[in-house]
C-alpha cells in the first residue's frame, strides 16, 4: 500500500505508544510496547525500533511511506538525550522529517490542543512543562526544581520515613502492607537491605520502588496518616512546580492538566488542586482541565503542523476514539 502517513510517540520509562495516520487523519496502527528511556530500560533502543516497524507492519505502510514523524520520549533532558534519541530514529530507515522532543511537549499539545496550559506529568518520570499565551516554553527544570512525584520517589519517600521510626500506631496495618511488597516481616530487616542500597542495579531498584506507589496513593486516599503525608509532600512539591512555570504566564488565569500513573491517583490530583487552590502573595488562579487527547495524539498533530498537513478540525478526537479502542500491546 502506497500511502502518506505520519507517525506520533509517546514513549515513557514503562511504555511506548506509537500510532500510525494517513494524510487524510485515519488511523491506521496503534500499539504499545515496552518503556524508550534508556535511564530505566536497557532496551529502550529495540523497543522504540521494533515499535516504529511493527506498527508500520500493522498499517500495511513502510517506512518509504513516512513523511513526518514526532517522538516525545522521558528523558531528553541533555544534548546527548537527544542524539541518542535521533540515532534510535534514524536507524528504522524513514528518510521523511524526524524530531525528537521531551515527552512533555506533545503531552501539553494533546491536554490544549495548541493553546496556552500547563501539564504535570507524574508517573515513570516527573516534569511541569507549559506554554504560555506567547508561545514561550517554559519547565520547571529550568528553575532548578524538580518535584519527586515520580513512582520511584513516592516508594522511596515511604520505604524512608518507616526505616526513620516516622510512622504511629495508626499507620502499623499500611507498615504490614509494605513489608509485604519486600516479602519482609520486621523493619529493622528492611533497614538491613537499605544499608546495601536495596538493590544493586538502579534500573531494577526504581522500578520495584515505582511499583510501590499505587499501594501508597491508595493508603492515603483511606488516610493513612504516613501515606498521606508523602503524598502530601510530593503534591505540595508539584504545586510549586506548576507556580513556577505559571510565572512566565501574562494571564492570571491558567489551565493545568494533571498526566501519569500518581498524578491521576484521586488523592494525588486533589492534593495538588487543594495546594494550587491556597491564596497567596501571587496573582495565579489554576483551573483543572481533563486532557482533550492522549499525548501519543498530541504527537501526530505536531507531525502533521511540521509539515503543513492540516486533514480537518475532526480528526483529534477520532485519533482519541481508536487509541482508546484498538490497543495491540507487542512484547
Amino acid at each position: 500500500m502506497n500511502r502518506k502517513v505520519v507517525i506520533g510517540i509517546d514513549g515513557g520509562g514503562s511504555h511506548t505508544r506509537i500510532l500510525v495516520v494517513d494524510e487524510h487523519g485515519e488511523a491506521l496502527a496503534y500499539i504499545e510496547t515496552g518503556g524508550s528511556n534508556p535511564y530505566h530500560h536497557p532496551d529502550a533502543g529495540r523497543h522504540l525500533q521494533d515499535g516504529i516497524h511493527q506498527a508500520l507492519k500493522i498499517a500495511q505502510c513502510t517506512v518509504e511511506d513516512v513523511v513526518s514523524l514526532t517522538a516525545g520520549l522521558a528523558g531528553l533532558d541533555e544534548e546527548k538525550n537527544y542524539i541518542w534519541a535521533n540515532q534510535q530514529l534514524a536507524a528504522t530507515g524513514i528518510k521523511g522529517r524526524i524530531s525528537a522532543v521531551n515527552d512533555a511537549f506533545p503531552a501539553q499539545v494533546g491536554a490544549f490542543l495548541g493553546e496556552p496550559g500547563i501539564v504535570a506529568i507524574g508517573g515513570t518520570g516527573s516534569i511541569i512543562y507549559g506554554r504560555n499565551e506567547c508561545g514561550e516554553e517554559q519547565r520547571n527544570y529550568s528553575f532548578e526544581h524538580y518535584a519527586p512525584a515520580a513512582a520511584r520517589f513516592i516508594g522511596y519517600d515511604t520505604v524512608h520515613r518507616i526505616i526513620a521510626g516516622r510512622y504511629e500506631q495508626a499507620d502499623q496495618s499500611f507498615v504490614g502492607e509494605v513489608l509485604s511488597f519486600f516479602q519482609l516481616e520486621e523493619v529493622n530487616q528492611l533497614a538491613q537491605i537499605g544499608t546495601r542500597g536495596f538493590y544493586e542495579e538502579a534500573t531494577v531498584r526504581n522500578r520495584f520502588f515505582g511499583q510501590l506507589a499505587p499501594l501508597v496513593t491508595l493508603a492515603a486516599e483511606r488516610g493513612v496518616p504516613l501515606a498521606t503525608q508523602v503524598c502530601d509532600h510530593a503534591a505540595d512539591s508539584v504545586a510549586i512546580g506548576i507556580s513556577l512555570v505559571g510565572s512566565t504566564f501574562r494571564s492570571a488565569d491558567i489551565r493545568v492538566s494533571c498526566i501519569g500513573s500518581v498524578l491521576l491517583s484521586t488523592y494525588m490530583r486533589n492534593a495538588v488542586l487543594q495546594q494550587l487552590s491556597i491564596p497567596n502573595a501571587s496573582d495565579k488562579k489554576y483551573q483543572y482541565s481533563d486532557t482533550q487527547v492522549a499525548p501519543v495524539v498530541g504527537a501526530v498533530i505536531d507531525a502533521f503542523n511540521a509539515v503543513g498537513m492540516n486533514p480537518s478540525t475532526e480528526y483529534p478526537p477520532s485519533l482519541q476514539r481508536f487509541v482508546e479502542s484498538n490497543l495491540i500491546v507487542q512484547g
